[in-house]
């Protein structure tokens, strides 16, 4: 989970390098080696599979005393839910691309 300017996102790594994530609720600085690049789950080669969930103007405290448990936070793994089909509503599912700047 990311607080950035009053939003919450939620950001999923996939497909690492078995016992190589950091352990979940470690807090991070940028630049920080997460995991190594992987090819675990359901994967055809090594390679690191991101989702970023927009999760609305919550704090992460509130977010996590409400949480199901469910890493993929409502959505589901269709991509139905899309921020630019739903006009931002969250939660919804974003474009990584747009979200580190690589589209």
């Amino acid at each position: 989970l990311v607080s950035v300017n009053g939003s919450l996102y939620g950001i999923i790594y996939l497909h690492m390098q078995q016992g190589s994530p950091i352990a979940s609720g470690t807090v991070i600085t940028g630049g920080q080696q997460i995991g190594r690049i992987g090819s675990s789950g359901n994967s055809t080669g090594p390679h690191t599979h991101v989702e970023v969930y927009y999760l609305g103007s919550q704090s992460i405290t509130d977010y996590i005393n409400s949480w199901n448990g469910n890493y993929l936070h409502g959505i589901g793994m269709s991509m139905a839910n899309r921020c630019i089909d739903k006009g931002n509503s969250a939660p919804c599912r974003m474009d990584p691309g747009v979200v580190f700047g690589y589209n």
